[in-house]
């Protein structure tokens, strides 16, 4: 997984206005820092836990983007498929 590259920010800016980006782990000051820097202050930031939860089940959304760098396989692989069927879940809630 490379850093510096500017794919965070390539991610951020692809967004739909409102989007839902989610995060690498549970501390979202920077990617909402970079939100501010490159004026989408519109992104909605949430931390992995967030999708594991069922508060968003209920809502739409213009769009979500997972980091680049989410750490897949750093975790049982159980938790790994109920991670990756909730975003296919949150995929069938986008509405433009």
């Amino acid at each position: 997984m490379k850093r510096g590259t500017g794919e965070t920010t390539r991610q951020l800016k692809a967004l739909p206005l409102n989007g839902i980006f989610i995060w690498v782990h549970g501390n979202t000051y920077y990617p909402k820092q970079l939100c501010k820097f490159i004026g989408r202050e519109d992104i909605r930031v949430v931390s992995p836990f967030w999708i594991m939860g069922d508060s968003w089940r209920g809502e739409r959304f213009s769009g979500f983007a997972l980091d680049h760098a989410y750490p897949w396989g750093s975790r049982p692989a159980r938790e790994d498929m109920e991670f990756q069927m909730r975003l296919q879940i949150l995929e069938t809630r986008i509405r433009p």
